[in-house]
């Protein structure tokens, strides 16, 4: 015989006493944060007790399962797993709680083996104390620098930094912290520093939202710092990144769109296509991106969107990504023209080498010594400000002259340019010529110029395929 529903399925006491605080159960991440790094909880026991929260506040669905895998995975040095997570589920749908698990784990570790065996593997919990635990909620964290002496992170990555090494690291890349243009690689190495490290951003749309209205480059030095973040932690081991992105309800979730970015890799914009109530109770489609877009929008949960309807909000879309991403495709196009600038400056030393070593008078056809051609042209052309080079091949410094850091004018007569250069350049050109007759797997004594000509002429083809 079955047993009645209330027979089995018994409330909680405090439901039946009527003393029951649904408030409970909107927990956010920073409370537990503060718990493990003061001791002072000032929220219910069963978010900051971390038994209390497996056993009877969490159910392992196959999503948190997986999720915990692979964060922790990651940390414990698994190169196959992703670094980086995004949850994006309903309000409501767990992606907090899904941040205090990994929260709880990171702190606690090989702790809560007999606790949560049946939500993870065991040999992927880490040593108590061995994870730096980084939690950022996007709408705690200050857009503006805080009055006062007291130290307030109020960047990102100065937030980042502080929460993994305190004051003492905090003060080591101080410069960057304080910065509101993006780090570098240098902040990234001395942060991570072979720590292993759980970065967990709650509801970064908020802190998105407020620093874009705080500054006008506030969004795209975000996005700069952030696709710089995901790409030191996809190279390095020991560091996992979660981070939320708030969905709505049913009515964003077939409407969601994902546009790659052109001219930026492996970069998306995230936004949703709404079918809402304007005023007077017309039907409108609007595009959400953040927070600050739901703002007294009312929903039109019974209504389906047509691809007619989103594809005028997809070419939107789309023009945001640009106007966001610009300084991104910028810095792309900046170190472009750098890697072509170096190309053009080594194709230039070794046009200069070959033409001061073929106007030297010990030079012959039937192959000179390398050793003392260099020393005679040195001597040569030490005492002067410039150097005379009246045979360099016109075309190809016409093909590299404006990637030069310095302006160059190419007087040409027939296919030849004479050219006067700086002894600096002449000198800088010869050490060039001297590190590629080092590399070559020929004894010094038949370094002859003939070979030595012959390898500057392959050299400068290579740089000019490279160039274009």
């Amino acid at each position: 015989m079955v047993k009645p529903v209330l027979e089995t399925c018994k409330p909680r006491p405090e439901i039946l006493a009527g003393t029951f605080n649904p408030e409970v159960f909107t927990a956010s991440l920073g409370p537990i944060i503060d718990y493990y790094r003061s001791g002072k909880g000032i929220i219910d026991s069963i978010y900051t007790s971390a038994e209390n929260f497996f056993r009877e506040a969490t159910y392992p669905t196959q999503g948190l399962r997986l999720t915990l895998a692979e964060v922790f995975g990651r940390i414990a040095g698994d190169m196959t797993v992703p670094a980086i997570h995004r949850l994006e589920t309903a309000f409501g749908g767990g992606k907090t709680h899904t941040l205090i698990a990994c929260t709880h784990i990171a702190y606690k570790g090989k702790e809560l083996g007999g606790i949560i065996r049946d939500i993870l593997d065991p040999k992927l919990l880490p040593d108590p104390g061995s994870v730096s635990v980084v939690g950022v909620a996007g709408d705690e964290i200050p857009v503006h620098k805080p009055k006062g002496n007291d130290l307030v992170p109020y960047t990102l990555w100065g937030e980042i930094a502080w929460q993994i090494g305190g004051e003492v690291l905090y003060r080591e890349i101080e410069d960057d912290a304080n910065s509101h243009a993006a780090p570098g690689r240098t902040y990234f190495n001395k942060v991570f520093n072979n720590r292993k490290v759980i970065i967990m951003l709650d509801e970064l749309a908020q802190y998105a939202a407020r620093l874009e209205a705080a500054r006008p480059d506030g969004a795209s030095q975000l996005a700069a710092f952030l696709m710089a973040l995901h790409g030191y932690a996809r190279n390095h081991p020991g560091i996992a990144i979660v981070l939320t992105l708030a969905s709505a309800t049913d009515a964003f979730a077939r409407q969601t769109e994902r546009l790659p970015v052109h001219g930026l890799d492996n970069v998306e914009m995230v936004a949703y296509a709404v079918a809402c109530q304007g005023p007077g109770g017309s039907s409108e489609v609007r595009l959400i991106r953040s927070w600050s877009n739901l703002n007294n929008l009312q929903l039109a949960e019974a209504v389906a969107l047509t691809e007619a309807e989103i594809g005028p909000l997809r070419g939107q879309l789309e023009r945001m990504a640009r106007d966001d991403l610009e300084p991104c495709l910028v810095a792309n196009r900046i170190e472009r023209g750098n890697i072509r600038a170096a190309h053009a400056h080594e194709m230039l030393n070794y046009l200069v080498a070959r033409g001061l070593f073929e106007s030297n008078p010990l030079f012959t056809a039937d192959g000179s010594l390398f050793g003392p051609v260099k020393r005679q042209v040195e001597s040569l052309y030490e005492d002067r400000d410039q150097v005379n080079l009246p045979d360099l091949p016109a075309d190809v410094l016409n093909l590299i002259k404006e990637d030069l850091l310095f302006e160059c004018h190419v007087p040409v007569v027939g296919d030849k340019a004479r050219k006067y250069v700086p002894y600096i350049l002449a000198q800088t050109a010869l050490n060039a010529a001297n590190r590629m007759v080092e590399s070559m797997k020929v004894k010094k004594s038949e370094h002859r110029m003939n070979r030595v000509l012959a390898r500057l002429q392959r050299e400068i083809e290579a740089k000019r395929g490279l160039i274009g």
